[in-house]
């Protein structure tokens, strides 16, 4: 069984990464699960689940959503105040293998944008994982994030502050630059794939170990396998594959134009761009 992460910033094209690549017969594919960022939490417990150890609670919410997310009973363990992180990921492993096998799949994906921030304990505990870093340029995410928190207050309304999604680009940019020449990590622009999504899918084939399909390109696929009913800001990811208009201009005042320009991490975007194409070029 093949273990594949999709990982980068939100509204950077992973869910149509995802729904394209979800439609190989070899992949199976599921919502977001979030399993490490519940399980793993911030930075200092995030330290703690690296060492070995994580909280109760915070075993129990991973484990409760990703059996509302794959619909299938998950037992819970018997509570203590801290737990093995090795234990519960295995749980997590064993599951996705499983779901995987039953559709005659063998390999599967999990795509949840911000696990970008924990590739290193995710890499240390299942070590033939693989990650699929999907990039976008910064102003054209940042604008998105700011309309997704307009158009759906209840859940994104404290997304509305472009600092929000500025920090948010420049750590997942940052992430993939740092992580771009490893083998276990292949990145991708949200624009090249627009532009030429077979081109784009047959590289990650290849370097997934993967016989290219051309039914990835087909427009006849569902979103349902990939998104829950309540996400209707992923409804338009089965349509055909194109490059969506950046909202820059539209959301943001002048002032709020400036303060984005300024601090989008450029220098980060184009060393990532640098490595990228240093790696395709050995590659071919």
């Amino acid at each position: 069984m093949r273990r594949f992460f999709v990982v980068g910033c939100s509204r950077s094209g992973t869910s149509l990464v995802q729904h394209r690549l979800a439609m190989h017969p070899d992949i199976f594919s599921l919502p977001e699960t979030d399993f490490f960022g519940r399980l793993l939490g911030n930075r200092v417990w995030t330290l703690l689940g690296a060492a070995g150890l994580v909280r109760g609670k915070a075993v129990r919410r991973a484990l409760i959503h990703l059996g509302r997310v794959t619909e299938r009973p998950i037992g819970m363990p018997d509570w203590k105040p801290l737990m093995s992180t090795a234990e519960h990921v295995a749980r997590f492993v064993e599951l996705m293998d499983r779901l995987a096998g039953e559709q005659g799949c063998s390999a599967w994906i999990e795509k949840t944008p911000k696990h970008f921030r924990y590739i290193p304990q995710i890499a240390s505990y299942i070590p033939d994982a693989q990650f699929l870093h999907v990039v976008r340029e910064g102003r054209a995410v940042v604008a998105s994030i700011r309309d997704r928190a307009q158009k759906y207050p209840e859940a994104f309304g404290h997304q509305k502050d472009p600092r929000y999604a500025i920090r948010l680009w420049n750590t997942a940019v940052r992430r993939a630059a740092d992580r771009c020449a490893q083998a276990t990590d292949q990145v991708i622009f949200y624009e090249d794939f627009c532009e030429d999504p077979g081109r784009v899918l047959r590289r990650v084939c290849a370097a997934w170990g993967l016989t290219y399909d051309a039914r990835m390109l087909s427009n006849q696929g569902t979103v349902e396998s990939i998104a829950r009913p309540e996400e209707g800001w992923k409804s338009d990811v089965a349509s055909s594959i194109k490059p969506a208009t950046s909202k820059f201009d539209e959301v943001f005042s002048e002032s709020e134009k400036a303060l984005v320009e300024k601090h989008l991490d450029r220098a980060a975007y184009e060393r990532l761009r640098q490595c990228v194409e240093a790696k395709e070029s050995r590659d071919d």
